[in-house]
């Protein structure tokens, strides 16, 4: 089990498909915990600040919250439940990536301070619990993470029979993301956006529009085909240990390009700054199955999802 990735579910070997994720929106928005208004404002502050300095839009776009879901894949119907409601990326920025910071400008006569001499981190105040989704303090804005494989000619012999199965992996920027800073990671993945279209036909979120999304934007490709074909599907549901942002991972199957159209594409994509590199690597090769065993260099969901490609072809 993975110390810094908790996983809620997982269907490894049938993949939830998007005919089997039911959804529900509410129109009610997160509200922030009074006491932390003054914190989050300030936080908030200094992270708009950073992002100039760095060069990169911090902006706060409407995300989907993610207030529960169910999964029983011994249920019939095998279906994943997913409830939303709305929230905002600066709370998100502020809140689960500051969940380590102290907290600093709340009264030490209130009663979340059981101990005046000590300054206490958000994570320390709410007390999460992992497993509970429902009762959460935190904004948890849902994500998406996909494994990209390629499954095309060589893009060196051009030959329509050499077929050479890959996972694309992404090494994230330090300086243009907020998330996975420097590591390897999936090269799909994003927030489920309500102010960026990411819902159905009936006004919900829908995180396959949101795969379709970060992959033009990421890679400037279209997967309106991988989308009607069922080659977009989710392996599981997890918590990042550092954040406890909640986070699927699946995988998406792309063929008919050549690994040098990939990079072409990816060089004149929208957000291309948020990868510094594209590593292709054999699905089947041992030094794939070398790399995941060293965990410092990975995204825990990155990671988490590349294994869950490898063991749904019995890889690993």
């Amino acid at each position: 089990m993975d110390s810094d990735f908790h996983i809620l579910f997982e269907s490894i070997l049938t993949p939830v498909k998007k005919q089997n994720i039911s959804v529900t929106f509410s129109s009610r928005k997160y509200k922030l915990p009074s006491c932390l208004a003054k914190e989050i404002t300030k936080r908030i502050e200094s992270i708009k600040k950073h992002s100039k300095v760095e060069g990169f839009d911090f902006f706060d776009d409407k995300v989907a919250r993610l207030d529960d879901w169910s999964f029983n894949k011994n249920d019939d119907d095998g279906i994943l439940r997913l409830h939303f409601s709305e929230t905002s990326y600066y709370y998100f920025a502020a809140m689960n990536l500051g969940l380590n910071e102290p907290v600093t400008t709340l009264d030490n006569n209130k009663n979340y301070y059981h101990d005046k001499r000590n300054q206490f981190t958000l994570r320390h105040l709410l007390g999460e619990r992992l497993n509970d989704l429902k009762n959460s303090k935190l904004p948890n804005p849902l994500s998406v993470n996909m494994s990209v494989l390629l499954v095309s000619p060589s893009s060196k012999s051009g030959n329509k029979s050499d077929l050479k199965p890959k996972i694309i992996l992404s090494k994230r920027s330090i300086s243009h993301t907020l998330e996975a800073q420097g590591t390897l990671s999936c090269l799909i993945g994003g927030t489920i956006s309500i102010g960026e279209g990411d819902m159905d036909a009936t006004g919900n979120p829908d995180c396959f529009k949101t795969v379709v999304r970060e992959a033009k934007e990421e890679l400037s490709l279209d997967l309106y085909d991988e989308f009607n074909d069922n080659n977009i599907v989710f392996f599981g549901l997890g918590r990042n240990m550092l954040n406890l942002k909640p986070e699927l991972y699946g995988e998406v199957l792309i063929s008919g390009i050549t690994e040098k159209k990939i990079v072409q594409s990816w060089k004149k994509a929208k957000d291309k700054e948020e990868s510094t590199n594209l590593i292709f690597e054999d699905i089947n090769g041992s030094r794939l199955r070398t790399m995941i065993k060293q965990k410092s260099w990975w995204s825990p969901v990155g990671r988490r999802a590349t294994i869950a490609s490898l063991k749904n072809r019995s890889v690993v």
